[in-house]
């Protein structure tokens, strides 16, 4: 499968919270461009989710890369939050499968 030719620019934002000198917290954002593609989830990947209580619409696939095996529950991928770890679906690490919750 050459998903690769479907790929794009996507947006990755990950979060980080420190603690500065002075005992407070700060919340860093940090944008990166990615290459991948977000699709609509199917209705087998949607119920595999819901039985184990990950609430789904869509899911990416991403080239695999340091950036985003780092890809953690939480970040955002465009105007998607990340619900799922990315997973090596195919085991060649030729891409990365993850599960995306649209945020309106």
């Amino acid at each position: 499968m050459a998903i690769e030719r479907f790929y794009g620019d996507l947006t990755l934002t990950q979060t980080t919270i420190t603690v500065n000198n002075y005992g407070v917290e700060v919340e860093t954002e940090t944008n990166t461009t990615i290459q991948g593609v977000i699709n609509q989830a199917g209705s087998s990947e949607i119920e595999y989710a819901n039985a184990r209580n990950i609430d789904v619409d869509y899911k990416a696939y991403v080239e695999v890369t340091a950036t985003t095996l780092s890809i953690d529950k939480g970040d955002m991928i465009d105007n998607y939050r990340v619900a799922s770890k990315p997973k090596n679906t195919i085991g060649r690490d030729h891409h990365l499968k993850i599960l995306l919750k649209e945020v309106v």
